[in-house]
């Protein structure tokens, strides 16, 4: 797994946070599914630039982000008994903290 590709992953992930966001405020009219998507997917943009940047804080500040959107959704998910946006979140969110899981472990051997 390539550097660049970690960090492509990131951002387009803070993407997709924001354009669901958008979506489930134009379905639901939920503040909070655009105010949460959005703002949590620019931090993720941004914490991509960071990596682009060679910062290792935007990889660490992404994981942890990460790790916190998987639980909530993974939790979502249960309390909603089979919700489909709850559990493309939470799978999309374990991906993703999968991938920056094994990067992170990758770049601190170095």
């Amino acid at each position: 797994m390539s550097n660049a590709f970690v960090k492509w992953s990131v951002f387009f992930y803070g993407v997709i946070l924001v354009a669901l966001g958008l979506i489930g405020y134009i379905i639901a009219e939920s503040i909070p599914s655009v105010v949460m998507g959005g703002g949590l997917g620019c931090l993720l943009m941004i914490c991509s630039l960071l990596m682009f940047l060679e910062k290792k804080i935007g990889l660490f500040i992404a994981t942890f982000l990460t790790l916190v959107l998987a639980s909530f959704f993974a939790y979502r998910y249960t309390m909603t008994k089979g919700d489909l946006m709850s559990a493309l979140l939470a799978v999309l969110s374990g991906a993703m903290l999968i991938i920056l899981l094994l990067h992170c472990a990758r770049w601190t051997r170095k």
